[in-house]
């Protein structure tokens, strides 16, 4: 989600199929993922093998757990959320659901990750405040969100729906061959 988002693949891709580029000219310029930051929330098994494979983007990367994990010695431990949000570019949820967790990511950790800074759901709807989140997406207080788990799903909330800012993906994260 982070790879398809941070250039806008999907907002290119529509671009070209509504005529866009043929009476506006070329898509504009987008980011860039190599050399960014990225915190991950929870450095779990799942979070593990997410910073594995973000490692081969030359990002800075930082976690958050409930210690320094010896098997990262080559990242960063913040030892609280919102130092960690405040470190990314792109925030990574990727924490088991549990009671410690329920909307651990809410207002204070999305004001910190900021306008430019994006939040990737992978882990459990619960671990977001999902209606913090939406404001902050409407007010552009946080860039951008992809998100793959939703409070209620199938049903989302469609305030979601409504906005530019936010890739949602159908709860199937690892789902392939």
């Amino acid at each position: 989600m982070m790879l398809a988002q941070s250039p806008s693949m999907i907002g290119a891709t529509k671009w070209v199929h509504d005529g866009s580029w043929g009476t506006k000219g070329l898509y504009p310029l987008q980011s860039r993922v190599w050399g960014k930051r990225v915190g991950i929330l929870g450095l779990g098994r799942i979070g593990f093998e997410v910073a594995k494979r973000l490692a081969g983007f030359n990002l800075n990367i930082a976690y958050s757990d409930v210690s320094a994990m010896s098997y990262a010695p080559d990242w960063t431990f913040t030892p609280d959320k919102i130092s960690l949000a405040e470190h990314a570019d792109f925030l990574f949820v990727t924490l088991a659901s549990s009671a410690n967790t329920h909307h651990i990511v809410g207002v204070e950790a999305l004001d910190a990750l900021g306008p430019d800074g994006m939040v990737i759901n992978i882990s459990r709807a619960t671990n977001i405040e999902e209606k913090a989140l939406l404001t902050a997406l409407e007010n552009k207080t946080v860039g951008f969100a992809a998100l793959d788990v939703f409070e209620g799903e199938s049903t989302l909330n469609p305030r979601f729906l409504a906005l530019d800012n936010v890739m949602v993906q159908p709860h199937h994260a690892y789902g392939t061959y």
